[in-house]
């Protein structure tokens, strides 16, 4: 795999056109991730689709990974959902996306992938 930096864009499989169809990228290991566990990329992916239909098309996202110190399993990706709205409202809209779709889709991402809030 060619060389990657944090804040390089992961563009979207399937929807490379579409100008909302893209995350920015916090860690140059979130590549490393999605390529050894290649199953989780469709649901990051369908995840940040899903997270811009709740939250609206122009809320930023990023992925990070997220390293347990007193955890020997492997890292975990956050989808950081980047939100201006006030806190009730964003929790509100966060239960809306896991209802709606994070909570028929968590069993497939083995404990790979969690989806967070970061406010503005």
């Amino acid at each position: 795999m060619d060389s990657v930096n944090p804040g390089d864009l992961v563009i979207l499989l399937g929807s490379t056109t579409a100008p909302t169809d893209f995350a920015m990228v916090r860690d140059g290991r979130v590549y490393e991730i999605l390529e050894r566990n290649a199953f989780v990329r469709p649901i990051v992916d369908d995840g940040i689709r899903e997270a811009r239909r709740v939250f609206g098309t122009g809320c930023a996202i990023a992925i990070e990974v997220y390293e347990d110190p007193s955890s020997i399993e492997e890292l975990q990706l956050f989808v950081m959902i980047r939100t201006s709205a006030d806190v009730g409202d964003a929790r509100a809209l966060l239960e809306q996306f896991d209802e709606e779709w994070w909570l028929d889709h968590i069993s497939s991402a083995r404990g790979l992938l969690a989806f967070a809030l970061e406010y503005e």
